[in-house]
């Protein structure tokens, strides 16, 4: 069974987060003081979204009420709302937000494609996500109200694990073929104008840039089947090397 656990870089202590049920997904506020997880209870049909204030990890609550099996993918950078994915039977998979501190909740991208891995940008008025509404798995933007304006980043080809620049000026996306590419982005009148990806490097496994998108986290596959350590740095985007 699947565990939270947070480890202090100074002193090396570790703290498991006590929930009922094998948590998943775990994605951290814009101040570090709060987790949002995917997490399904025990005797429950689907993983809910679960929110755990870390000045009482002992009280996780649920985001919304239990229905669908949905997970979380992002925050704000306000951090006043919370971005996840909804499996639904007619749309399949649908992005929803919702208020971290409680609230109704509102779709973001419903249709009948496969919509997920999504992305607020760094200003908050933007989502990047991946979907294959077209029947290849593209790269759009959309904005963060939901409305119908939709900018297709990646035309062709299958593209996906769309990724913001720290300004909002360029976006990065992975291929099917594990290259990395880097798209610029241009605010227009219109709304945002995609220029020409270019390739970057290759990389078989996620990444996360940094914020100046000079430097990128890899996690690598591993060659073996056997069961290695993974090593988790913290801090590094901010070293000046």
């Amino acid at each position: 069974m699947r565990s939270l656990w947070l480890r202090t870089r100074a002193t090396g202590a570790e703290t498991k987060l006590h929930v009922d049920g094998s948590p998943d997904d775990p994605v951290w506020s814009p101040d570090g003081r709060q987790l949002a997880f995917a997490l399904k209870p025990q005797g429950a049909a689907e993983s809910n979204v679960y929110v755990i204030d870390l000045a009482r990890p002992d009280q996780p609550r649920a985001l919304t009420s239990p229905g669908a099996e949905r997970w979380p993918v992002g925050w704000s950078p306000d951090g006043r709302l919370i971005l996840y994915v909804e499996v639904a039977k007619d749309t399949r998979y649908d992005l929803w937000v919702a208020p971290a501190s409680g609230g109704s909740p509102t779709p973001v991208v419903r249709g009948p494609g496969k919509d997920q891995g999504a992305r607020f940008s760094p200003d908050g008025r933007y989502i990047a996500y991946q979907s294959d509404e077209s029947g290849v798995t593209r790269i759009y933007i959309t904005t963060a109200a939901g409305d119908s304006r939709h900018t297709v980043i990646a035309s062709t080809g299958e593209a996906n694990h769309a990724r913001w620049r720290g300004d909002g000026r360029e976006l990065y996306y992975a291929t099917p073929d594990h290259e990395v590419m880097a798209v610029p982005i241009r605010e227009t009148a219109s709304g945002l104008e995609p220029g020409t990806p270019r390739a970057l490097f290759k990389a078989t496994g996620r990444f996360e840039p940094a914020a100046l998108g000079d430097r990128f986290l890899v996690l690598r596959e591993a060659e073996s089947q056997a069961s290695t350590l993974v090593h988790v740095l913290t801090g590094w985007e901010r070293d000046p090397r």
